[in-house]
């Protein structure tokens, strides 16, 4: 058992008996078993996903409960650093996810105000379970200003924080031009276009044939590498290319970015009805694109692939960088 989970123990005994609880009462308060919490003190670590929860129950931070004095160090990202190191590995994704909704919320609480009942629905419906309820209950927020945007779920089962501040040329700086986003859309829209783009992302991370591929989508060897050529020259993935007696072979293998998780889940966002399922906080006052797509961008168009992606040329992403 590492120190960091024993101090944690200790920490948690200390400050339930400065606040008057019983083990019992604390579990009622934060909705565990007296177990969980006689474990806990015993030295077992409590999920990260608690932490904020409990702590706010002892009326302490999270520090505190690490054992790091208030007032000790003000170096924001050592303290995070020297917490994380106790954190277990299995739960670093989701004690980084509590942090980051920690800070969403003290920037509420440092701007203009959005009002109690905005923060009484943050803390009510904190990692509220959106499957259980026949009309789920608030689980996203946005953010917006003139300094930029927010935007988080704290579903039970979906938790991700989105941070975005305003670039100095505006959102239209960072964005592609509108006629290069339309040949995206369009050739997704096409024919098993998005079923490959899948297939990429499954279990042929590691490289694979267009034989391959057109076995599992259940189309011709023809049609599978057409695609894949069409998804190459949006750089998709990349394409090595090996020499053997029967001939080149190409294996693809999709690219390093993971943007495709964040693109098809807010595609997905876009698409849910605001009504009970949002929070949102709205003070800006310009609008986001007050001018086309891509003006003063640094890629607009999709361009001339780099050298970073095989040492092709062929037309891709990356355009005039």
């Amino acid at each position: 058992m590492s120190e960091v989970i024993q101090q944690l123990g200790s920490q948690i005994a200390y400050y339930r008996k400065k606040a008057g609880l019983t083990q019992s009462a604390l579990a009622e308060k934060i909705s565990v078993s007296t177990q969980a919490v006689s474990r806990w003190e015993r030295g077992g670590a409590p999920d990260a996903a608690i932490l904020p929860t409990l702590a706010s129950a002892l009326h302490v931070t999270i520090d505190q409960l690490y054992g790091i004095p208030s007032g000790q160090n003000t170096d924001i990202p050592q303290l995070l650093t020297e917490a994380f190191q106790g954190i277990p590995q299995d739960h670093l994704f989701e004690a980084a996810y509590h942090y980051a909704y920690a800070i969403l919320k003290a920037t509420l609480d440092s701007c203009e105000q959005p009002g109690e009942e905005f923060h009484r629905m943050l803390d009510t419906h904190e990692n509220v379970d959106r499957r259980g309820a026949a009309m789920p209950p608030p689980y996203l927020v946005h953010v917006s200003s003139d300094l930029g945007i927010m935007s988080a779920s704290f579903a039970k089962d979906l938790h991700y924080l989105l941070v975005m501040p305003e670039p100095e040329d505006g959102f239209a700086s960072i964005m592609k031009s509108r006629a290069a986003y339309l040949q995206l859309f369009e050739l997704l829209s096409r024919d098993h276009r998005l079923d490959m783009l899948l297939f990429l992302y499954g279990d042929s991370r590691e490289g694979f044939t267009a034989s391959k591929a057109a076995r599992e989508l259940g189309i011709s060897e023809e049609q599978a590498e057409e695609i894949l050529e069409e998804l190459h020259d949006l750089n998709f993935l990349k394409i090595m290319r090996f020499s053997s007696a029967d001939g080149e072979l190409k294996v693809y293998q999709p690219s390093a970015s993971y943007a495709l998780i964040p693109f098809l889940y807010f595609g997905s966002e876009l698409m849910v009805s605001q009504g009970a399922s949002w929070l949102r906080y709205d003070t800006r006052e310009r609008a986001f694109f007050p001018a086309p797509l891509g003006t003063n961008g640094v890629a607009t168009q999709w361009g001339t692939k780099s050298q970073g992606n095989g040492g092709n040329t062929k037309p891709g992403l990356y355009g005039k960088l």
